[in-house]
């Protein structure tokens, strides 16, 4: 958030900051068509903090609930207003969301900036599968280390103390693995 605080202005002096959030389902589930949210003090709802930062959230659920020409912006947004309906206010949104449809300019930009999302959104997905996959051979192979060497401590081949050093993890921590795992830990914790 910037700020428009002059040189020597303190910043209680500052203007409210608005944030909207326009929202087709009720945020909270209290049925409320517009929730005002200040910052309060946990400990003590009673303090507010006079921070100049309000958020307002905006239920197009709760529409019918709402004074006239909210009530019509909310129907609007929630796609259940007709046109015939239009308050001025729905009737110029209306005539600006045509405008930009119809604007080559505009709807270039729109859809250059929702391929470049989607391609982003694609590349994050073949990160987090790559990650994924790795991490998840990675895991498999420990996995699979640690029940060969359970094998070899249950058969008598080595010593508890000897695969958890292999192992590189703590005594403790092999034997309830290998306890956990099924396999028969050797009488007192090691050979």
């Amino acid at each position: 958030m910037s700020s428009s605080r002059r040189a020597g202005q303190g910043y209680n002096e500052l203007p409210d900051q608005y944030v909207i959030f326009i929202c087709l389902n009720d945020p909270s589930g209290a049925g409320l068509p517009v929730y005002t949210i200040r910052n309060t003090c946990l400990e003590d709802q009673a303090v507010e903090v006079r921070d100049g930062v309000i958020s307002i959230f905006l239920n197009a659920g709760a529409a019918s609930k709402a004074g006239p020409e909210l009530r019509e912006f909310l129907a609007y947004v929630g796609g259940q207003a007709a046109d015939a309906d239009d308050s001025d206010l729905v009737a110029a949104i209306r005539t600006a969301v045509r405008n930009a449809i119809d604007d080559d300019e505009g709807r270039i930009t729109y859809m250059t900036l929702l391929e470049r999302d989607q391609a982003n959104v694609e590349k994050g997905v073949r990160q987090g599968f790559k990650q994924g996959m790795q991490q998840g051979v990675q895991q498999g192979m420990q996995q699979g280390m640690m029940k060969f060497a359970f094998t070899l401590v249950e058969n008598g081949s080595i010593s508890a103390q000897n695969a958890a050093n292999q192992l590189g993890i703590p005594l403790t921590e092999f034997l309830s693995g290998m306890k956990a795992a099924g396999f028969k830990v050797p009488e007192g914790g090691v050979h």
